[in-house]
């Protein structure tokens, strides 16, 4: 029997039926619809559902996914690893959902993992106990301030190749936030690699495929460990009920 795993961001949603440690089915959207979820609720008789939202939360949403499944949060579920954060009710459901998936996938190992969506942020499990991490803003986040906070600039979305030296202010803007990103990421996975050895860095969300192949250290590019966490997580409660 499948669950169901849904990971609402502040820009996309995404939702996939998990079984026996595997995604079966994945729809990413900018809403999640309610009959795609009774659709794979009937094809793989689906009970459970557990959510994690960062974005404002949508009651009439969580009323509709409460009356066809049983709904469960992070914070309610079981995780696989030690505490050490000191404001835990303040984390973000999606940060802990990536340690859990971190926990689960690579057990007794140290590892970062580097979430690159509307924030970027860094996550440490070290020693099976959560550490904490940074947080500062994600790719598209830059481009935004840059516009909002001045008179003048224009409102870009990123390019794919981009230069150390723009030509135009456009180019200037360009290399500018995405050679600070990408020295950002690099800078910070390089200090984290010289403190912990042996360190497994995961790139994940929705720039992670966009990142992956400019930075210089090894790295894995899992783009749902939200997903895979919640997944894991919800095993966990289903095996001790």
């Amino acid at each position: 029997m499948g669950t169901i795993v849904i990971d609402i961001g502040n820009s996309r949603q995404k939702a996939a039926v998990w079984e026996a440690g595997e995604l079966l089915e994945f729809s990413v959207s900018e809403r999640i619809s309610l009959s795609l979820l009774t659709g794979w609720q009937q094809k793989y008789g689906v009970r459970y559902l557990a959510c994690s939202s960062v974005a404002q939360p949508d009651s009439a949403f969580l009323a509709a996914l409460a009356s066809q499944f049983e709904v469960h949060f992070p914070e309610q579920l079981p995780v696989p690893f030690e505490m050490a954060y000191q404001t835990p009710a303040t984390l973000g459901t999606d940060r802990l959902a990536c340690m859990a998936a971190a926990a689960a996938l690579y057990p007794r190992r140290s590892v970062l993992v580097v979430q690159c969506g509307s924030c970027l942020t860094f996550d440490l499990l070290h020693e099976n106990v959560y550490r904490g991490g940074s947080i500062s803003p994600g790719l598209l986040m830059r481009f935004k301030a840059l516009h909002a906070f001045t008179a003048r600039l224009p409102q870009l979305s990123p390019q794919e190749d981009v230069p150390l030296v723009g030509d135009s202010t456009s180019a200037s803007i360009q290399a500018g936030v995405w050679q600070g990103y990408l020295a950002e990421c690099e800078g910070m996975i390089e200090k984290y690699c010289a403190q912990y050895e042996n360190l497994i860095v995961i790139l994940t969300g929705g720039d992670a495929e966009r990142l992956k192949d400019k930075l210089k250290k090894t790295i894995f590019a899992q783009p749902h460990m939200v997903l895979c966490g919640l997944g894991f997580m919800l095993d966990e409660y289903i095996k001790n009920q």
